[in-house]
């Protein structure tokens, strides 16, 4: 194979390779300053958190690519300087400057990027806009050098016009040379040995030049890693809020279990891992979820959402049933049956956004979030509560909803006292009964039961309004005859009065025999944690 040594060519061309520099430069020196100014204003304004996507209008890929170009072009003009023992400090320093300039780029991208959720302290700010201010005296200075060697202007101490002709093109610069490719398997091991002499010697002559080339390499793989990991296939933890391409979403929390809500087991040989998602749409069209889209990684095996447990889980939130996604934000449950086996290896919710690399916008491929699910089913806690006393749960279904049950009782029938009037100023004292219902085949008896629950905001539990819901859900009732112990599990009406409508007092159907019991105990199950009330009924 014949080629041809390239340095000919560069020489000739060595102001158009400037000019094609200076084009560059003179690109990213406007964005930075579009970027400079944009952290004055906002440091200025004291501005907060307004949900605008200021990194999608600084930002474009060609600000990334760009200085790649600048480097590449030093780096080619560098070896001519060298090759023809010419001073090199500047193109050394020229790529100093814009890989510099590329980690303050990512930095800046990153920041700006997170003034969409939160506020970012103005420390940090102003600390980034310090290095963006820096970078711009650089970048003016890199300009005025290459726009003089450009234009071949002739300076007191840098004389371009004359360096381009002392670099001599001289005949070896442009002659042909043979490039022969063979492989002989005899000579192998004494080729390797010879190449590896000859490389050792090459190094030695050129180590400056050999370094230079390196550390510009090895900061290009870095950048391009940062830039998959970082930008494209960015890893997050639970509670950080992110942006896609139609919503903006957090991965609250995430449990694993093999229960429902009333601790009967699921299945015999998976477990469910459940990922309490909290989203809103930012796109006008409605748009729904594509669940197809939310995967689970486990042990490089792949998981998809499934909803056919949504009536088992719903103390834990909304299960997602292909709906819209609504402007505000709401919390909704992916839920994954994973088999055993694999619930100690590491879990990461995978969120496949489209590609969208345009000039105007940089979206993500992959968001990954690592999980960290809670286990439900372990670590069970039963705390003992007295009557007249508060609680506040502290759990993941109820998390800080509060509960204090003053006193309960029970009986055939409770008697209620009320003023019944015939006109505003026409009353006289009445009586209302409050007896079970008679439709069914065996006794009951009623419980009376006051007391009141704060629900907290972020329980997900439907249905869940006030003490009744509370038993109705999660309650269970034991009690003790003649030294034998029974349960009662709550799944009978709530007995309202017609005339009044007592605060904090609900009569609840029970079976008749209750009556008869020497003690009783209500517990209140939410997943890993038992509240026990011993109550007294009043014999």
């Amino acid at each position: 194979m014949i080629l041809k040594k390239p340095y000919a060519f560069l020489i000739k061309n060595f102001k158009l390779l400037h000019f094609i520099l200076l084009f560059f430069m003179t690109y990213l020196v406007y964005q930075t300053n579009r970027i400079l100014n944009f952290f004055y204003e906002y440091l200025a304004s004291s501005q907060l958190v307004s949900g605008r996507d200021f990194a999608g209008e600084l930002f474009n890929i060609y600000m990334f690519i760009v200085p790649f170009l600048i480097i590449i072009f030093s780096i080619v003009i560098l070896s001519v300087m060298y090759i023809k023992k010419k001073p090199m400090l500047f193109y050394v320093v020229n790529i100093v400057i814009y890989i510099s300039l590329l980690v303050i780029y990512t930095a800046s991208y990153s920041t700006i990027g997170s003034l969409r959720f939160e506020i970012v302290d103005s420390r940090t700010l102003r600390l980034i806009r310090d290095f963006l201010f820096i970078a711009f005296l650089l970048q003016i200075f890199s300009i005025i050098i290459t726009f003089v060697r450009a234009t071949g202007f002739d300076i007191k101490k840098f004389d371009f016009g004359q360096d381009l002709q002392e670099l001599e093109i001289t005949v070896e610069d442009n002659e042909e040379f043979e490039f022969a490719v063979s492989v002989d398997t005899n000579k192998i091991k004494r080729g390797f040995r010879r190449n590896f002499r000859f490389s050792r010697y090459v190094y030695v002559e050129n180590r400056f030049l050999i370094n230079i080339v390196s550390l510009i390499v090895i900061s290009i793989v870095c950048f391009i890693t940062y830039l998959n990991l970082g930008i494209y296939n960015k890893m997050y933890n639970q509670g950080v809020t992110f942006s896609t391409t139609q919503f903006i979403m957090k991965v609250n929390n995430s449990y694993l279990t093999n229960k429902d809500y009333k601790l009967k087991q699921l299945t015999e040989n998976n477990y469910l891992v459940i990922v309490e998602l909290e989203l809103r749409s930012q796109v006008y069209d409605k748009v729904k979820l594509k669940t197809a889209n939310a995967e689970l990684i486990v042990d490089d095996k792949v998981f998809y959402h499934t909803n056919k447990y949504r009536s088992m889980l719903f103390d834990l939130g909304y299960t997602y049933e292909d709906t819209i996604i609504p402007k505000e934000f709401s919390k909704m449950l992916l839920v994954y049956e994973v088999p055993k086996e694999l619930i100690k290896k590491e879990m990461i919710f995978k969120f496949i956004d489209k590609v969208d690399v345009d000039y105007n916008k940089l979206t993500p491929k992959y968001i990954s979030i690592k999980l960290k699910p809670i286990d439900l089913d372990q670590n069970k806690k039963t705390i003992v509560l007295e009557l007249g006393k508060g609680i506040v749960f502290n759990n993941e279904v109820l998390h800080k909803s509060t509960l204090k049950i003053d006193k309960f009782e029970i009986a055939k029938e409770f008697k209620i006292d009320y003023n019944f009037c015939v006109k505003t100023d026409d009353c006289f004292k009445s009586v209302e009964f409050i007896k079970p219902n008679i439709n069914t085949n065996y006794d009951k008896t009623l419980l009376k039961i006051v007391g009141e629950l704060n629900k907290d905001e972020n329980t997900n539990v439907s249905g869940l309004h006030n003490l009744y819901n509370l038993i109705e859900h999660f309650g269970t009732i034991t009690y003790e005859i003649d030294g034998t112990v029974k349960t009662q599990k709550i799944g009978f009406n709530e007995i309202r009065p017609q005339k009044v409508k007592p605060t904090n007092t609900y009569y609840i159907e029970m079976v008749g025999e209750i009556e008869k019991a020497s003690k009783v105990t209500l517990e209140i199950k939410a997943r890993n944690r038992t509240y026990r009330y011993a109550l007294n009924n009043g014999k």
